[in-house]
């Protein structure tokens, strides 16, 4: 929080399309890699796309990594003032984006900074906490009230295990990705 204590280079990479379109914020919560690639939102609404790398990963770093002061809020923090400066050239609504650590800032970033983004899609944004307890299965535990159905979701979910061989050709032939099934 501290500029006067050293700084660092933020990586990102911008997708122009034009500069009034819509712009998707996509943080992948790590590095953003050799290349980018537009995400789902971006390609859906033909929007220009920002990535941002997490600080402290990928080329996002200090010489020496204070790893005790990585919070999420300077990651938010970081995103807004990137954004900031960049909203004297795209005037479209924003939209953030990411997946799993990527999905969690994004929900972050909006939950520090609601002005900066008009919507947000994040896929899988688990919010974990290191405290021993797993509130995903204690959740779970509390869902619904019908033993049976819950009975019924378990054997699905068991069924569908045991099947997986002949389910994941099914999904990947209705999606349509010309993926090939994984083994």
């Amino acid at each position: 929080d501290d500029a006067a204590a050293g700084t660092f280079e933020l990586r990102a990479a911008i997708q122009h399309r034009v500069a009034a379109a819509r712009m998707v914020v996509y943080t992948s919560g790590y590095d953003i890699g050799a290349t980018s690639r537009p995400s789902e939102p971006a390609e859906l609404l033909g929007a220009n796309q920002l990535s941002l790398e997490y600080r402290f990963f990928g080329e996002s770093r200090p010489a020496a990594i204070p790893w005790p002061l990585l919070r999420i809020e300077q990651s938010a923090a970081d995103e807004h003032d990137v954004l900031t400066k960049l909203a004297t050239i795209y005037r479209g609504a924003t939209i953030g984006t990411g997946g799993s650590k990527g999905g969690m800032q994004a929900t972050y970033h909006k939950k520090f900074f609601p002005g900066d983004v008009d919507g947000l899609v994040a896929y899988v944004a688990p919010n974990d906490v290191i405290d021993g307890i797993d509130h995903y299965a204690s959740f779970l535990d509390q869902v619904g009230t019908d033993p049976q159905c819950r009975a019924n979701l378990a054997e699905l979910q068991r069924q569908a295990l045991l099947r997986r061989d002949e389910l994941v050709p099914m999904v990947v032939e209705y999606v349509g990705l010309g993926l090939e099934p994984w083994e």
